[in-house]
């Protein structure tokens, strides 16, 4: 299944970065997709649905509990 993109939802890591996720794909493990702004600029992410991002530090992992709506629209809710 193609990524399914949404309207943007504004976020925070849990290492203060501010982003936006702005697609879904649900039949990837890595299901959430957006970018966040570094002290290096803008970076495109991946993160499960349990909210860590794959292959980055920990500090761009989010909380999927705290963004409101996103457990609905991947199933986890």
């Amino acid at each position: 299944m193609a990524e399914r993109p949404i309207l943007s939802i504004p976020i925070k890591t849990r290492g203060g970065f501010d982003g936006v996720i702005d697609g879904i794909e649900s039949s990837d493990e890595d299901c959430i997709k957006g970018e966040i702004e570094t002290a290096n600029g803008k970076e495109r992410v991946r993160w499960n649905s349990n909210g860590i991002a794959r292959d980055k530090d920990s500090s761009c992992n989010i909380n999927v509990k705290e963004i409101m709506g996103l457990s609905e629209l991947i199933g986890n809710s």
